[in-house]
């Protein structure tokens, strides 16, 4: 007897609703649908022969695809560990099935290469993009793939800093995605393009504008993460334009918005609770900076974020610095945390292959023990 079709029905309906879900930065509550409706009803009904009479088992296949795609990018855009999970199951699924089909191969791969690129890890997910194009030919993939494929690129030089003729490439891109209608990565590249300029030109002035008129777009059509990524880059900058209170009462607001029920992004907690912890360290709330920081590790540490974690140590350096002269009587035991957390710093970005932040905290770390040295303080150093 086919599988009850009202089921069958209403999960491909609900499914249609994922990939608006996704592009407006609804990540809770793709992952919430796709779990609770639609993943075990598409694999209660392949489990039966002919489960449907109305909507064949290949086409059942197909939706139950397409939302694990759609949920191991709700996780990846998260920062939650469990991508890796959902697309490797996806994976393995297309080879349980003996199924050899390209534009489903390419889509695994892309999911992957995002996967890692939003955790940092950037030689990992440059080397899926490479494969990508090695396998594929370009003049079969779709236009929307494309530019998928050129978004995740530039994450990974922006994540390594890899500033080399980006700025054309990315006005490049950022004409495609307008050239195919697509208004969501035209809007984040601008944005990338803004925090390019602020860090690469020293135009914290030209950057705020820029922030403030993609805050606009993406406020307007309530895109949570291009909204969130705004807020980000506005606080930071405002730091140096509007001072301290004016920054952190939008980075504040912004940790709310991030943590809300149906967005729950965890990258853009833990990099908010860091600036925000930065914050404090500027107006001497050093217990508060720590509280921020300190939460933002735990998250970073369940979800094995390296990149994140790497980041956050160089915070506890910059807050353990100035504990040494705060508590003078425990100079040392400060002094040796810094150290030590620098260290881990390093260590993280040599095993990442991150050179440019590998280079510069080897610097912040040189700078800091000739201040040591200075003032009589004995810190161990590891090689």
């Amino acid at each position: 007897m086919p599988y009850d079709n009202y089921n069958i029905e209403k999960a491909l309906i609900t499914s249609k609703k994922l990939n608006a879900l996704l592009y407006l930065g609804n990540c809770e509550e793709v992952i919430n649908l796709s779990n609770t409706e639609l993943i075990s009803t598409m694999e209660e009904a392949l489990s039966r022969s002919n489960s449907s009479d109305i909507i064949p088992d290949y086409q059942i296949f197909d939706i139950w695809f397409d939302t694990s795609i759609d949920l191991a990018c709700a996780y990846a855009i998260q920062g939650d560990k469990r991508a890796f999970d959902i697309i490797s199951k996806t994976d393995d699924s297309l080879i349980q099935n003996h199924i050899e089909n390209e534009t489903k191969s390419r889509k695994i791969l892309l999911t992957k290469a995002l996967i890692y690129a939003m955790r940092g890890e950037v030689k990992l997910s440059s080397e899926i993009l490479t494969a990508i194009t090695s396998k594929y030919s370009t003049d079969d993939m779709e236009e929307l793939y494309i530019l998928r494929w050129n978004l995740v690129n530039i994450i990974n030089k922006i994540v390594s800093k890899d500033y080399k003729n980006l700025i054309e490439e990315m006005f490049q891109v950022t004409t495609f995605a307008d050239n195919i209608n697509d208004s969501f990565v035209k809007n984040i590249l601008k944005l990338l393009l803004g925090y390019i300029i602020q860090t690469k030109s020293q135009n914290p002035g030209k950057a705020l504008e820029i922030y403030n008129e993609e805050i606009v777009f993406f406020s307007k059509g309530k895109i949570a993460t291009g909204a969130l990524l705004s807020w980000l880059l506005i606080a930071n900058v405002s730091l140096v334009t509007q001072g301290v209170d004016f920054a952190l009462d939008i980075a504040l607001k912004a940790l709310d918005v991030a943590k809300g029920p149906k967005i729950n992004n965890l990258l853009f907690i833990i990099a908010l609770k860091r600036l925000i912890a930065d914050m404090y360290m500027i107006k001497n709330d050093f217990e508060a900076a720590k509280m921020y920081l300190e939460k933002a590790m735990l998250i970073a540490q369940n979800n094995n974020l390296r990149y994140m974690q790497m980041l956050l140590f160089q915070s506890f350096a910059k807050y353990n610095t100035e504990m040494i002269d705060i508590y003078k009587d425990n100079e040392l035991e400060y002094a040796q945390k810094a150290a030590d957390m620098y260290s881990s710093a390093i260590k993280l970005s040599q095993n990442m292959l991150l050179g440019a932040y590998e280079t510069n905290y080897k610097k912040e770390l040189t700078s800091f023990k000739v201040a040591c040295q200075l003032k009589n303080i004995d810190i161990k150093v590891e090689d």
